[in-house]
């Protein structure tokens, strides 16, 4: 169940550090590398904690990162990714490229979770989403519950439901 985000990487927007973010890494194979919001790096134990602002990459065929964060969301972030955890709580993910494959918990704090790619902004409703960052415009596809997708060039948003899909063009 999830949604496909598809895109020309393009300049990213800023992910600032904030406090701790209640962010676990459950599980890592393969080659991945954890960046702190300090720029030490951080080696993967069981149950390490990540702050906001934290960088995650992996590497290629095989490598793959699972995170949880404290109020259930499940994140399985694929092979040849690189994102980093921003926001408040680090409930805003910026993939620069890659697969990141979710399972998102009801948001019952009131703040969504929302992902930035490129020249997009997915916010999630209530869902379970699958963002891919290859060649071309993003395309939204959503298989469960509902997303809202903002292009941030000029703000135009539109909520896209399950079955549904959208390309975000650049103009």
């Amino acid at each position: 169940a999830g949604l496909a985000l598809f895109w020309n990487p393009g300049q990213s927007p800023s992910v600032g550090p904030s406090a701790a973010s209640g962010i676990r890494v459950a599980e890592v194979s393969g080659e991945v590398i954890f960046t702190l919001p300090d720029g030490s790096l951080q080696t993967y134990s069981k149950d390490v904690e990540l702050a906001a602002g934290s960088t995650i990459a992996t590497g290629p065929a095989g490598s793959r990162a699972v995170l949880f964060y404290a109020d259930g969301t499940r994140m399985l972030i694929g092979p040849s990714t690189q994102l980093t955890l921003g926001g408040q709580n680090g409930k805003l993910i910026q993939l620069d490229h890659g697969v990141l494959t979710s399972e998102i918990a009801l948001q019952r704090d009131g703040r969504f979770l929302r992902f930035q790619t490129g020249g997009a902004e997915v916010e999630v409703l209530g869902t379970g989403i699958s963002l891919v960052r290859l060649t071309g415009e993003p395309l939204v596809l959503v298989h469960e519950g509902r997303v809202r997708v903002t292009r941030l060039k000029d703000g135009m948003a539109e909520e896209v439901s399950a079955g549904e899909q959208v390309l975000v063009a650049s103009t």
